[in-house]
């Protein structure tokens, strides 16, 4: 089995074939790996965990107010103002995130000392998930940034992925991305490598993210770039879209003209929400989740009201056709009306109807939902609680 810990010299191999092989230092290492005479284990453990990759997009779920997770994202990104170096990847722009950069974010529980604590790794800049114009979609947006995290509470084998939806706004700004793209080229083939945030006028400044935003979370498994190896990782995905201007879409949309598109991902039913708070805030208001009785009673009540209002409609379409058996324009007049009068009653049953059973869904949800029931390590996740009922 693979280890969690790898011996320091496979370690040192690891860092002098990235320093050798700046381009494409993962397929080397990989070739390196397999006839090195050290224990494939070790070789993917030293690799993997700095490799992790944000991999395919994914769909926005509605978030459901009742469905609240008992932490609170407490970040910490400073501004940053010197060069990093950006890579073209198979499905995206993946920016490295330098050493003496330290900026991440800790999930905590209410009164509880042992968070969990997440390192900034990489950016990754790629198209949103495909879908059809006549589909449905929560949350429409252009571009999609993944701010990719490693847990230092002690299984380096976890990860957080933080999704951040982009779209344009119309002049210019000092966006995350136009501030990454001041100065800069981008890389547009495999494996080429460009220096990022040259320009020196504007910092990047990820705080902005996670400033007044609450998110969606769950479990997943991401891939690596270790063929055959996946890692897990605590999905956040962003509830509100940040803007950009057209002019740094255009860049990166030019530089990502050769990836494919692909349907995004489907998202686990349990999506729960966080909120966020600035770490050493002075005032930190945790989200609470929404009691949906009440607004079910009232959506119960105007889905009464629906079904009465089409019952009635019907008997007066029928009136009107029986009336009709003697064409006039007063009863053909009579006739059209009522055929209106009964169609909109029935959208508003239907859009009645529809609401009471979200509800109902949330409402059910809420009371089964048990956190972190998909956490992969007990050793660092091990926190539990039903709905909004947790302690």
């Amino acid at each position: 089995s693979i280890r969690q810990r790898s011996p320091r010299s496979c370690l040192v191999l690891y860092g002098f074939l990235d320093a050798m092989a700046p381009r494409n230092s993962g397929v080397v290492l990989m070739l390196a790996c397999t006839a090195s005479l050290f224990a494939r284990c070790c070789c993917i453990e030293a690799a993997c965990p700095l490799q992790t990759a944000a991999g395919n997009p994914w769909r926005w779920s509605e978030p459901n107010p009742a469905l609240v997770g008992p932490v609170t994202v407490m970040y910490d990104y400073q501004r940053y103002r010197q060069p990093v170096e950006a890579e073209m990847t198979e499905n995206s722009i993946k920016i490295f995130i330098p050493p003496d950069y330290t900026a991440g974010f800790n999930l905590t529980y209410e009164n509880d000392t042992s968070p969990e604590r997440y390192v900034l790794r990489s950016i990754e800049i790629r198209k949103p998930g495909w879908v059809a114009e006549s589909a449905a979609q929560v949350l429409s947006h252009a571009l999609e940034a993944v701010l990719m995290h490693e847990s230092t509470t002690g299984d380096d084998s976890v990860w957080a992925s933080v999704v951040v939806p982009l779209e344009t706004e119309v002049g210019d700004s000092f966006d995350m991305i136009s501030a990454l793209l001041a100065g800069s080229n981008l890389p547009t083939k495999y494996g080429e490598r460009e220096p990022m945030l040259v320009g020196g006028v504007e910092p990047l400044d990820l705080s902005a993210v996670f400033t007044n935003g609450t998110f969606l979370t769950y479990w997943t498994r991401l891939p690596t770039y270790c063929q055959g190896f996946t890692r897990f990782a605590r999905q956040l995905m962003r509830n509100s879209t940040m803007t950009m201007s057209q002019a740094a879409f255009q860049k990166v949309h030019a530089a990502l003209d050769s990836v494919p598109p692909v349907a995004p991902l489907q998202p686990p039913a349990d999506a729960w929400l966080v909120g966020s708070c600035e770490s050493g805030g002075a005032i930190c208001e945790r989200l609470q989740a929404v009691d949906l009785s009440e607004q079910l009673l009232e959506a119960q009540t105007l889905q009464s009201q629906a079904i009465a209002k089409v019952r009635e409609d019907k008997t007066k379409m029928n009136q009107a056709l029986i009336a009709l058996q003697n064409v006039t324009d007063e009863t053909y007049s009579a006739a059209v009306e009522a055929r209106d009068e009964l169609a909109s009653a029935s959208a508003e049953l239907d859009a009645a109807t529809k609401l009471v059973d979200k509800l109902e869904t949330w409402e059910e949800q809420a009371e089964s939902a048990v956190w972190n029931s998909d956490a992969p390590n007990p050793n660092t996740s091990a926190r539990s609680g039903r709905g909004a009922n947790w302690r």
